[in-house]
């Protein structure tokens, strides 16, 4: 039968630990954590050949295992060796029974090959639950030197309770503060200070006031000189202070002919006197103040 209702009266028992471990795995992990309930598997060392393991609940590939509130496993290590060094596994093995389908879960140490200077710890059962093989989720790793055993180091990751996650990814969902520290060459972006061509990501263009502004090279933008402004746009420099007489390459003082006064035998109209003062300033072509 290829269709199998699990979570239904069928008229017999019908529900395996392979049900129950499918269903687990898909909606939590199929993959090997304690859970965060209890001591969560706490090590305590009791001495250099016993290690208490306290009580918890862990999935291992969808089968859930635990030792009860207040309950505790002690488990022994043996002995290690003088100037020598050691690393032990402790770990949960599953096995099942290939002729009546029993299955179980204890914890068991693995002994580690002694070494001088540098033990390697010792290798463990992996493969499938769902396909009848033994597996171990390593716990602990136990480190011995000489007779002594001078730490256990965790192994195991821990799960959250799906409501803590769920409150965790609204609360990253909420923070807007780069939580992820994003940085500007990840995603192309410009960074906070840069500049675009000469222009400043504040808006300037060099450091000094009140110059004037142009296109330079690939029509960029430029702070140059009031000189050099006056020489791309052709103008002549204007004096702002100081007299005519400052003035180099002017023209001779204007001079007004005997004939055009008004006291004169031929005397003449004002507009006379104006175009030939205008005839006049029309030939300053070209002038430099002298001082400012």
């Amino acid at each position: 039968m290829s269709i199998h209702l699990v979570t239904g009266h069928t008229g017999s028992a019908h529900v395996t630990s392979n049900d129950v471990g499918s269903f687990h795995a898909c909606t939590l992990t199929g993959g090997m954590c304690v859970l965060d309930k209890g001591e969560k598997f706490a090590a305590a060392v009791l001495d250099n050949n016993t290690i208490r393991i306290k009580d918890g609940d862990l999935l291992m590939q969808g089968r859930h295992v635990r030792q009860k509130p207040g309950e505790y496993t002690d488990v022994t290590l043996e002995n290690g060796e003088f100037g020598k060094k050691r690393i032990d596994l402790i770990v949960l093995r599953y096995s099942i029974d290939s002729t009546s389908g029993v299955e179980s879960a204890a914890l068991t140490v693995i002994k580690g090959t002694s070494d001088a200077s540098s033990p390697a710890a010792p290798a463990y059962h992996t493969g499938s639950i769902e396909d009848g093989d033994t597996v171990d989720m390593p716990l602990y790793s136990v480190a011995l030197d000489g007779l002594s055993v001078t730490g256990t180091t965790k192994l195991f990751s821990e799960f959250a309770p799906i409501g803590t996650l769920s409150s965790a990814l609204e609360a990253h969902k909420a923070d807007k503060a780069n939580p992820h520290g994003v940085t500007t060459t990840q995603i192309g972006a410009a960074k906070a200070a840069h500049a675009h061509g000469n222009l400043t990501s504040g808006g300037a263009i060099g450091s000094t006031a009140d110059l004037p502004v142009m296109t330079g090279e690939e029509g960029r933008l430029a702070a140059v000189s009031p000189a050099t402004a006056r020489e791309k746009l052709g103008l002549a420099r204007v004096a702002a202070t100081g007299s005519y007489t400052d003035l180099t390459n002017r023209p001779a003082a204007l001079t007004i002919d005997a004939a055009v006064t008004a006291t004169g035998a031929n005397p003449v109209t004002g507009k006379a006197v104006a175009d030939y003062v205008t005839t006049q300033i029309n030939a300053i072509t070209d002038y430099e103040a002298v001082s400012f």
